[in-house]
């Protein structure tokens, strides 16, 4: 991965000592990062570290249930936050507080990678910690 990608928090996989984990990244510099893992903390190169897959298992655990509706969107719904992908005609992310939906929504590209989906959060405002 590239610094570019990357901001303070997001979960990546960490190829490594002394096992590969998934890591938060706590720290990015020039020539690496340096994170924090359920087992370890430490220091690796970019060549090293890359990106979780956004699986249909994370979403439902940070989320709730993905549910598939007859115009081709996944909502996944909870009690704050409904996002809802677009997976027929475009390949879109949408993002709304359940307050405000669907009146103030954002689009934006579809995530692939759980950081990705940190990212979209972020400039949407909304403040959820991801599990994995």
């Amino acid at each position: 991965m590239k610094a570019e990608e990357l901001m303070i928090g997001d979960w990546v996989y960490c190829e490594g000592q002394p096992t590969p984990d998934n890591v938060t990244i706590e720290t990015i510099a020039e020539d690496g990062v340096w994170f924090n893992g359920p087992n370890y903390e430490g220091a690796a190169s970019y060549d090293r570290i890359f990106p979780i897959p956004l699986t249909p298992e994370i979403l439902e655990k940070n989320f709730g249930v993905v549910e598939r509706t007859s115009d081709g969107y996944n909502l996944v719904i909870n009690s704050e936050l409904i996002l809802a992908f677009h997976l027929k005609a475009t390949l879109d992310l949408w993002i709304a507080q359940t307050r405000d939906w669907p009146h103030l929504t954002y689009s934006l590209p579809l995530p692939r990678y759980v950081h990705e989906l940190q990212h979209c959060l972020k400039l949407c405002g909304i403040n959820k910690t991801i599990e994995l």
